[in-house]
């Protein structure tokens, strides 16, 4: 009898064989690879290691605060609120 654990294996092997092939290029050195995940980046261990070395520049967003409108320059797009004050005057107004 097979054990769950080598049913889930098998079963995961034979579902990664029908995924499609298909060429990516590296984001750090560039070259050409093969994968057969959608979300591979990197050729290889090395490159994904240097990329957490690098510091990659983030995008800016102009947002206006929810509460008060004014204009935030930030690099998180989950920012809503200018400070802790916008952001407590928006929960009363909740309550």
């Amino acid at each position: 009898m097979v054990d769950d654990d080598a049913a889930r294996s098998m079963a995961g092997r034979a579902l990664n064989a029908l995924r499609k092939v298909r060429e990516q290029q590296c984001k750090i050195c560039e070259n050409q690879f093969s994968t057969r995940s959608s979300r591979a980046l990197f050729c290889s261990e090395a490159c994904k290691q240097k990329a957490k070395r690098q510091k990659i520049e983030k995008p800016l967003f102009d947002i206006s605060c929810a509460a008060c409108g004014q204009p935030i320059w930030t690099h998180d797009r989950r920012i809503k609120f200018c400070g802790p004050k916008c952001r407590r005057a928006a929960a009363d107004l909740k309550r």
